[in-house]
């Protein structure tokens, strides 16, 4: 299960192309169990890489990585209260992984109003797209 975790982190970090390093600082919860919208933060290029290497060495089964477009992730952002978007993993009946993309309120609950309930239905690359670059 913490190489689905690890893997969530990755598909953040790379649309399936390799992406330049980012420079801001972390963010600091003010309180533990609220979010702000300010969640999350960069990592070193090479720590992702060797991340991702793992994930891929011990899942060759499962995809690289899954590409969401911007429009259904906007959408989800869109929604009242939306503090972010959680990724949640999960396995079909033939094993193969997937992630449920929730828009979270700042206390953690899933916003589940309006037509967009929850999203899964990524595009997986490869082969629909290059590979993130990983050696």
């Amino acid at each position: 299960m913490k190489h689905a975790f690890a893997f969530v982190s990755l598909l953040l970090l790379f649309s399936c192309s390799q992406q330049e390093e980012l420079a801001a600082p972390q963010s600091v919860d003010p309180q533990p169990g609220v979010f702000n919208g300010t969640e999350g933060g960069p990592i070193d290029l090479a720590i992702a890489r060797s991340w991702q290497k793992n994930w891929q060495t011990a899942h060759p089964e499962q995809p690289k990585g899954l590409f969401y477009g911007r429009e259904i992730l906007l959408e989800l952002l869109a929604k009242e209260g939306s503090m972010g978007i959680r990724f949640d993993p999960g396995y079909d009946e033939e094993g193969k992984l997937h992630l449920l993309l929730y828009s979270t309120d700042k206390n953690g609950n899933n916003l589940l109003e309006g037509s967009i309930q929850v999203v899964n239905d990524a595009d997986e690359c490869p082969p629909n797209y290059p590979d993130p670059g990983i050696e």
